[in-house]
């Protein structure tokens, strides 16, 4: 996996989402990545995301988790 330099994030440089990532998971980070700090969710937001119907949901393997 490539590595991006300090300089190259403040640049707005990203590494590329796989394309096999789920569009939900996808737009959280890319909201995450944001080049404005304003409009980056706060932990206490991700949190709500990812306990929502949205990313709790059938395909999630609850025994990996326990």
């Amino acid at each position: 996996m490539r590595r991006y330099s300090l300089d190259e994030i403040e640049k707005g440089k990203r590494p590329k989402i796989p394309e096999s990532i789920p569009d939900n998971w996808k737009n959280m980070i890319l909201c995450c990545w944001s080049q404005d700090p304003n409009k980056r969710p706060d932990f206490t937001s991700i949190c709500c995301s990812l306990e929502s119907n949205q990313f709790v949901n059938n395909e999630i393997d609850e025994k990996a988790f326990s």
